[in-house]
């Protein structure tokens, strides 16, 4: 299960997209990438779910796996 979408809110230890609610249990270090540990539930499902993200100003960067060299830009939002 992912739980990404176009966007997404992290507050606190907490990530929400349209259509999951995850608890961050957990984060790790890897180079120069985050390992996020989610503890994620849907309408019909928990699972835990790992995810790799890297931070920079403005930009997120979430990669589907180690091997990934792109991977996919989220811009924050300004409030």
């Amino acid at each position: 299960m992912s739980p990404f979408a176009p966007a997404f809110i992290i507050s606190g230890s907490r990530l929400r997209t349209p259509s999951a609610t995850c608890r961050i249990k957990g984060v790790k270090q890897s180079g120069d990438r985050e390992s996020l540990l989610l503890d994620c539930a849907t309408s019909v499902a928990v699972s835990d779910v790992a995810v790799l993200m890297s931070p920079s100003g403005d930009v997120l960067k979430r990669f589907t796996g180690s091997a990934d060299p792109v991977g996919m830009a989220y811009r924050r939002c300004k409030l």
